[in-house]
């Protein structure tokens, strides 16, 4: 099971701090699949990145039967590697040096 409690992403700009996610509750059930829909702009990189252990939030919890060893650790990167089912977007798809782009049939098969 996935859970997340009060996930908050907030990014400091110029122009002050910009909330990209406020406050999201989310529950996920074992071998089920969510999808993340909105419009541009709206947070759902931000929090898909954080419930993938792939950023910290800026405040509240993303549980996902983590081990108790932090994030941003090389076990954490195993855990998620054989746990967390990722399938990045389109400007994540791109080889090194942009030379060719590769199919999002292929993206899950990344290790």
């Amino acid at each position: 099971m996935l859970s997340c409690r009060r996930l908050r992403k907030t990014y400091q700009t110029d122009r002050g701090p910009v909330d990209a996610v406020r406050g999201v509750d989310l529950d996920v059930a074992a071998r089920h699949y969510v999808a993340v829909i909105g419009r541009s702009g709206s947070g759902k990189s931000s929090l898909m990145a954080m419930i993938g252990g792939l950023s910290q939030p800026s405040a509240g919890l993303s549980l996902s039967r983590a081990p108790t060893y932090g994030p941003f650790t090389i076990r954490y990167g195993q855990f998620r590697n054989r746990r967390i089912g990722y399938i990045f977007q389109f400007a994540s798809l791109r080889r090194a040096a942009g030379r060719s782009t590769m199919c999002a049939c292929r993206s899950p098969r990344l290790p």
